[in-house]
């Protein structure tokens, strides 16, 4: 059965007094779990929201996040998990492209929606504390206790759960959206099956050797992809997730301390975290010995930076998995003690067993873009409620669709090696961002006439033109449009005001020159003076 549900209802069968998830302070074990998972999935029947609706989850990492995850798959329906840091704006665009029927949130989040804009929205369950009734949602509206504490009164539901009533979204057998950046300046759905998921988990489960022993990590953000292993693969093995606060990716004091406390087995993050871990090992070390398998995804881990954290973690297997969200983790490699040795890069490794590759080659070139394929691929982007199958390429081959992931890449002895991207689409701390959609936001302020944004030095860095009418723009008035539209891992860390931007002859922007013009910059805090044949004026601060 290719179903995430079978996960937690085996697992609920073989380890019911298994500790299955340890989340701020509480534990619950997989019988328990298993059981609020069927009340979570009655109370939405009961509801007539049936199987195949989506149910967006804006929540920090909380008992009530999970149950709703578990509840969500157990009722068939799709979840769609939403970054607690996404600001409002975004969060409202995101309900209306996904088509969410459901809102689980926190009731003071709740009041930062603009609520004539959420159309599709049938039901708001409240978390946390009960306000004023004018902060209350004007659609249909419980908080979460009584949500979960209503009792079934006319048998409702044991007939809905069967599943008889669907709604057309549920033909594609969706099991969650993750919303990522998009190029126009919008965010993107990658709606994944339950067939994709299970054929990620199922690997991965074998991959790692998990067993109802491992005590696992949630690191990541629950509307990261890197979540999915976490939360579905330690339900197949029985194990134990332990979720990590939601801390600030600024010192890896926190995380070493919590490994050893908790007893972590499993660590699954972006290599940015175990940087961070690394450098607080040599000011305050923890032992970190009961790790037995580190994996690392989502942005490239330097070899030096590699090298340093293995130190800490001898005994453990280390893993560089290579994906992206639209087929997860799709390519893996297992450390190795000659990677170390090598002054070579670390290679991204092989296609997993459920994957197929291309790299198609631009002429007299050994470098090529990656095109994935195969089982745990997505069904294709939501829009307006509906998945698109526009951004497939077929012709690869005789059968297969396949997604362009932009990455440029070399085949050596076998292995796969990341050269460098085709687009302007870069990941920083795991997360992926279209440099884009940053453009194409501060476009939309009627101030500015044009912009640029570079990634050099990993920092985001934006140039911005403004209208001769508006000479006096303020880089503060840029940064309070971005905190408005984007969460904090997509804003830049600089904003110049310009008066052009540097342009090749034939009339496109030079990133190349801005990059040395942002190095030139960093040398030179006062304002940096460009000759009129860059095209371009005063840098102002």
């Amino acid at each position: 059965m290719s179903n995430l549900k079978k996960y937690l209802t085996q697992s609920g069968v073989t380890y019911p007094d298994n500790t299955a998830l340890q989340v701020s302070g509480t534990s619950f074990t997989y019988k328990e779990l298993q059981n609020l998972a069927a009340q979570f999935a009655g109370g939405l029947n009961r509801l007539q929201i049936t199987s195949g609706s989506k149910i967006a989850l804006w929540l920090p990492k909380s008992a009530e996040a999970y149950i709703s995850i578990f509840g969500s798959v157990e009722q068939g329906s799709a979840f769609i998990p939403i970054d607690l840091s996404t600001p409002a704006a975004r969060v409202n665009y995101i309900l209306n492209d996904a088509g969410a029927e459901v809102l689980i949130c926190r009731t003071c989040d709740y009041r930062k929606l603009n609520e004539s804009k959420l159309h599709s929205i049938d039901l708001v369950i409240l978390v946390g504390e009960k306000g004023e009734n004018s902060v209350y949602p004007a659609c249909a509206y419980l908080h979460w206790d009584d949500f979960m504490g209503a009792e079934a009164s006319d048998g409702s539901e044991k007939r809905n759960a069967s599943g008889a009533v669907s709604r057309q979204f549920d033909k594609e057998g969706i099991a969650y959206i993750f919303y990522t950046s998009g190029s126009t300046g919008l965010p993107k759905g990658a709606a994944i099956s339950h067939r994709a998921a299970c054929a990620f988990i199922d690997w991965a489960v074998d991959c790692t050797d998990l067993s109802s022993a491992d005590r696992v990590a949630n690191q990541a953000s629950l509307s990261f992809d890197l979540s999915t292993f976490d939360i579905f693969a330690t339900l197949s093995a029985g194990a134990t997730l332990v979720a990590i606060p939601d801390w600030p990716i600024s010192s890896g004091y926190p995380f070493a301390r919590y490994i050893e406390e908790q007893g972590i087995s499993v660590w699954y993050s972006v290599p940015t975290v175990l940087n961070l871990i690394s450098e607080s090992q040599r000011k305050s070390p923890f032992n970190l010995d009961c790790l037995r398998v580190v994996i690392f995804a989502g942005e490239v881990f330097g070899k030096t930076d590699l090298v340093n954290f293995q130190r800490h973690v001898k005994s453990a297997r280390l893993y560089n998995w290579y994906g992206a969200t639209e087929i997860n983790s799709c390519i893996s490699h297992l450390v190795t003690a000659d990677d170390l040795a090598s002054k070579q890069s670390l290679p991204m490794g092989m296609a997993c067993p459920f994957a197929k590759i291309k790299l198609v080659f631009d002429t007299d070139s050994d470098v090529g873009e990656l095109f994935v394929a195969g089982e745990s691929l997505m069904s294709g982007y939501v829009r307006n409620g509906r998945i698109r199958k526009n951004s497939f390429v077929a012709g690869l081959d005789e059968e297969d669709l396949y997604y362009a992931t932009g990455d440029l890449v070399q085949e050596k002895n076998g292995l796969l090696r990341y050269h460098s991207r085709r687009d302007q689409m870069i990941k920083r701390n795991g997360y992926r961002i279209e440099l884009g959609e940053i453009e194409n936001n501060l476009l939309d302020h009627s101030g500015v006439e044009e912009v640029a944004c570079v990634y050099v030095d990993k920092a985001v860095v934006v140039f911005a033109v403004p209208y001769a009418s508006c000479r006096n723009l303020r880089e503060s008035k840029l940064r309070l449009r971005l905190v408005e539209k984007l969460p904090p891992y997509m804003r830049p860390d600089k904003i110049f005001i310009v008066d052009k931007l540097p342009k090749s002859v034939r009339g496109k922007v030079d990133r190349r020159k801005l990059k040395a013009i942002y190095r030139d910059r960093l040398e030179q805090p006062i304002s940096v003076k460009l000759s009129e044949q860059e095209s371009t004026g005063e840098v102002i601060a």
